[in-house]
C-alpha cells in the first residue's frame, strides 16, 4: 500500500460527497443516503490508510485532516438526522466535506513527512484532538446553516441550533484535551509548558470564539436565529484559520 491507494480512495469520498450533497438538494433520500454511505466509506477507507501507512494516526494537512473532519461530519449528520422528528442536515453537512475534500489537491496532496516529533505521543494527542475539534466544530456548523435558511420554522430553527451548541461544546472539550497534550509534550521536550507566543494566543482566540455563542446575552440567547448565526461565524471563522494553515505550513 501507498500514496496513491489514498488518493483512490480520496477522489472516490470527493465524488460520492458531491453526489451526496447533489442528491439530497434534490430530494432524492434513498439515492443521497447511498451516496453517503459510500463517501463515508472511502473517507474511512483514506484515514484507515493513512493510518497504516505513516503507522500513526492523521494529524495534519489536507491530505489527512480533510478526510477524516468529513468522516466525522458525515457521521454526525446520519446519526442526528435519524432520530425521530428530527430536521435535516445532511444537505449542508455533506456540501462542507465536499468542500473541504475539493481544496485538498491545491495543497500538497502528499502525507506528512515522518517528523521526529510525531514520535512522542502526546504530540500526536495534540494535533489529533485539535483535529477533532475543527471536525466537530464543521459538525456545528452544518445545522446552524440549516437553521439560517428562510423556510425554517422557529421549532426548526430552535432544534437546530441546539443541535450546534452540543458540537459546539464537544468541539471546546476536544480542543481543552488538545491543549492539555500539547502542554505536556512541551513540558516533556523543552522543559516547561505552553509559552506566550504566537501559537498560544492563536489557541486563546480559537477557545474564546469557540465560548462566544455559548454565552450570549439573553436577550440575544433567545432568538434561535441570532444563536445560530453567531455560532455558524464563530465556527467557519476557526475552521477557514485551520484550513489556511493546512496551506501555509504543508
Amino acid at each position: 500500500m501507498n500514496e496513491v491507494h489514498v488518493h483512490q480512495a480520496f477522489s472516490l469520498a470527493l465524488a460520492a460527497s458531491f453526489a451526496a450533497a447533489g442528491l439530497f438538494r434534490l430530494e432524492r433520500p434513498a439515492a443521497a443516503r447511498a451516496a453517503a454511505l459510500i463517501a463515508m466509506a472511502a473517507n474511512a477507507a483514506a484515514v484507515g490508510l493513512v493510518i497504516l501507512i505513516a503507522k500513526r494516526p492523521p494529524l495534519f494537512g489536507a491530505m489527512e485532516a480533510f478526510p477524516y473532519i468529513a468522516l466525522v461530519g458525515g457521521i454526525a449528520a446520519w446519526i442526528g438526522d435519524r432520530r425521530p422528528g428530527a430536521v435535516q442536515t445532511s444537505p449542508a453537512a455533506w456540501a462542507i466535506g465536499a468542500f473541504l475534500l475539493a481544496l485538498a489537491p491545491l495543497s500538497t496532496y502528499t502525507l506528512n513527512a515522518d517528523y521526529f516529533m510525531y514520535a512522542s505521543p502526546w504530540a500526536q494527542g495534540f494535533f489529533f484532538m485539535r483535529m477533532t475539534a475543527m471536525a466537530l466544530l464543521a459538525c456545528a456548523a452544518a445545522p446552524c446553516l440549516g437553521a439560517l435558511l428562510p423556510d425554517r420554522t422557529e421549532d426548526e430553527r430552535a432544534q437546530l441550533a441546539a443541535r450546534g451548541r452540543v458540537h459546539l461544546v464537544l468541539a471546546a472539550a476536544a480542543f481543552l484535551c488538545g491543549e492539555l497534550c500539547g502542554s505536556v509534550w512541551c513540558l516533556l521536550g523543552w522543559g516547561d509548558t505552553w509559552q506566550w507566543n504566537f501559537n498560544f494566543f492563536m489557541g486563546y482566540g480559537m477557545f474564546l470564539l469557540i465560548m462566544i455563542p455559548c454565552h450570549l446575552p439573553p436577550r440575544l440567547a433567545a432568538s434561535p436565529r441570532t444563536r445560530a448565526a453567531v455560532s455558524l461565524a464563530a465556527s467557519v471563522t476557526i475552521l477557514a484559520v485551520y484550513v489556511a494553515q493546512q496551506f501555509l505550513e504543508a
